[in-house]
């Protein structure tokens, strides 16, 4: 899908966005670049998309897919593309419950696909209680 171009205009001669990208103009080709900064945690964190990742998002038509490849992906750029969080940190932090097994299934299910399509790697570690932990990495860091 796409923004209509007076759309486009509407938002990128209001002011009020300047927080959340820069617009330039030169030689005929129009620029927008997204102030993606992780780093001071009074500014206003976005996520990047590429292409493949959009498209896989549109292709399985799932919601708490979409969250969680965010979610990863947000986490990502605020540790410096290493990090690792529980399947609860992530139910809990979307709203939906720790308590049902359907959910902890879909994660690994999700886990599967994002290793499959290379973009996740995934390294598993045994903490005390023999319980695991796993800490996961974007391939291309031009994520971040």
């Amino acid at each position: 899908k796409s923004i209509s171009i007076s759309t486009l205009r509407r938002i990128v001669n209001n002011n009020n966005y300047n927080n959340f990208f820069t617009y330039s103009k030169s030689n005929g080709i129009h620029k927008i670049k997204l102030n993606n900064v992780f780093s001071n945690a009074k500014s206003v964190s976005f996520v990047r998309l590429i292409p493949d990742i959009y498209n896989l998002i549109l292709a399985e038509k799932d919601n708490l897919l979409a969250k969680y490849i965010i979610y990863l992906i947000h986490s990502c750029g605020i540790t410096g593309n290493n990090t690792d969080f529980t399947a609860n940190q992530f139910l809990l932090s979307c709203g939906y419950s720790t308590k049902s097994n359907s959910y902890h299934s879909k994660l690994s299910t999700y886990n599967k696909l994002l290793k499959d399509n290379n973009i996740i790697s995934i390294t598993c570690r045994l903490e005390a209680g023999n319980r695991k932990r796993n800490t996961y990495k974007l391939l291309d860091y031009a994520y971040l």
